[in-house]
């Protein structure tokens, strides 16, 4: 007889002291009674002392691609990507709940999934998150790169600078736009942020939650070397790698 159990848990292999940090509170296992914690890719109820947000069974079939930098010619501001997880199943249900049904812990899951991912793949770098247009930002509540990219730079020990740039234009949503169209909307529509602050080390992670044609990721990067560009540095010594959760 085949034995059809799902092993326990699955990726990523949470080490002891990972999981002690993760694990929630006594109060926290309380209050859970009454609200009870879901798994973050399929929503299903977790156990009181669940840590990581995400379920035994999504963590089973939750496979990240390998954590390689994928050198990007036809995006000539980036120097390198990696994507970890595709556009799909419970990853896009979480990303898409994030963004549009007001879940922001939902970031805290991704970010730790996308540090786990990327383990060792970079150091001594600052993070950037990609800006949203202020206007967005306040009807949503948050901006979900910046929790993801915090909860990445709290896995890595890195400092995040959020106002490295900023989103002046305030564009319409690109989905369903092809490549080009995307790329003309979004050109120009970042800028250096005003007295902002970029890291002394022009060695930039540029974090997102979700990549398509890279038209976002190419316009904040060319904002990014226009940033260093003002206090001297020239493009070419600025070295932009850009990490998103989930690639479509």
């Amino acid at each position: 007889m085949h034995d059809h159990t799902l092993p326990v848990g699955g990726w990523p292999k949470l080490l002891p002291e990972t999981e002690a940090r993760l694990r929630p509170t006594r109060k926290e296992q309380w209050i859970r009674l009454l609200f009870p914690a879901r798994c973050a890719l399929c929503d299903a109820v977790l156990p009181q002392d669940q840590s990581l947000l995400v379920c035994d069974p999504c963590r089973c079939v939750l496979v990240p691609a390998e954590p390689v930098w994928m050198p990007c010619p036809d995006w000539p501001e980036l120097d390198a990507w990696y994507g970890a997880f595709p556009y799909a199943g419970g990853v896009e249900q979480a990303i898409r709940r994030m963004k549009y049904n007001g879940c922001p812990g939902h970031a805290d899951v991704l970010g730790f999934l996308l540090a786990a991912a990327a383990a060792g793949m970079a150091s001594d770098c600052g993070i950037v998150p990609v800006p949203m247009h202020p206007r967005k930002e306040r009807a949503r509540g948050y901006n979900q790169a910046v929790l993801i990219a915090e909860e990445v730079g709290k896995e890595w020990n890195m400092d995040v600078f959020p106002f490295v740039v900023r989103k002046t234009g305030d564009t319409a949503a690109q989905n369903g736009k092809g490549r080009q169209r995307r790329r003309e909307v979004l050109a120009g529509t970042f800028s250096p942020c005003t007295g902002g602050e970029a890291p002394i080390r022009p060695d930039i992670l540029l974090i997102d939650d979700v990549v398509t044609t890279g038209s976002t990721l190419r316009a904040c990067a060319s904002a990014i070397r226009d940033a260093y560009g003002l206090v001297g540095v020239p493009a070419e010594s600025v070295r932009i790698r850009a990490l998103t959760v989930a690639y479509a």
